[in-house]
């Protein structure tokens, strides 16, 4: 594993982009970011909520309903295979359009997309592959959006410490998340989970459809392109913050 986590490094250390040349950072507290970009932090939670309940109790999932161990990795594998061919499309949707309308759409189509899952696990096991990959292709691309999304609404000193707030809010979600479905689970059975994963994504989604009814969009060329697409999965915001700087670099020496 530590040699393939080397070799993987590898492309990095080619690559012929710049490092970034990031502002002085100042300090930014989860209130302060909450006041900034509220559907940002909301939604981050809900995505590490499902992101690490699906992945925590996935498998628990696919063995109560009757797959063996071939079967439950195919059922875990869908979903990732669905994260690969979905998050081009959509960081390109992210970066093309009103950010705040694909986050919006995406988090309601995921929460469709988990409750489809329950009846696909009556018609066949291959039916229900197809609906974890369609669901892993919708979830999973949201951490990404998000990140760029709160970036939108940030100055580039901004960036560094809302990152940190922002991991905060995930990890407390992915703390939470699968502590919670665990136990509607074992209480009301094991199609909870969906239920579950479609609840929170579908209030997400009407907090979202709130927040475009209450406040102006981002204009799309205020928005920070590249942190939503397939070239960074990660969604890091150093990314953003290479790009902002390139930008206001650009911006001076065309002032010059």
């Amino acid at each position: 594993m530590s040699i393939l986590i080397s070799l993987a490094v590898v492309p990095l250390l080619l690559s012929a982009g710049s490092s970034p040349k990031f502002h002085d950072s100042v300090r930014i507290s989860l209130l302060q970011l909450y006041r900034l970009t509220p559907l940002g932090l909301v939604s981050m939670f809900a995505v590490g909520m499902v992101t690490a309940t699906f992945f925590a109790l996935g498998p628990v999932y696919a063995q109560r309903i009757g797959l063996d161990i071939r079967d439950t990795s195919y059922f875990m594998s869908a979903a990732v295979v669905g994260t690969v061919l979905a998050q081009g499309p959509i960081g390109a949707l992210s970066d093309r359009f009103d950010r705040r309308r694909v986050l919006t759409l995406v988090t309601i189509l995921t929460a469709i997309s988990a409750a489809v899952c329950i009846p696909a696990e009556q018609v066949s096991t291959v039916a229900l592959f197809f609906a974890i990959a369609l669901f892993g292709g919708l979830a999973f691309p949201l951490y990404s959006i998000c990140i760029a999304y709160t970036n939108d609404h940030l100055k580039p000193n901004q960036m560094i410490a809302a990152s940190g707030a922002l991991v905060l809010v995930g990890g407390l979600g992915a703390v939470t998340g699968p502590l919670l479905f665990a136990a509607l689970m074992d209480y009301f059975g094991n199609q909870a989970l969906f239920w579950s994963i479609a609840a929170v994504h579908g209030l997400t989604g009407l907090f979202a459809i709130f927040r475009m009814v209450s406040s102006s969009p981002v204009p799309l060329d205020k928005q920070v392109s590249g942190t939503a697409t397939a070239v960074h999965p990660s969604g890091s915001p150093i990314e953003s913050v290479q790009q902002v700087t390139s930008e206001e670099t650009e911006f001076e020496l065309d002032k010059k």
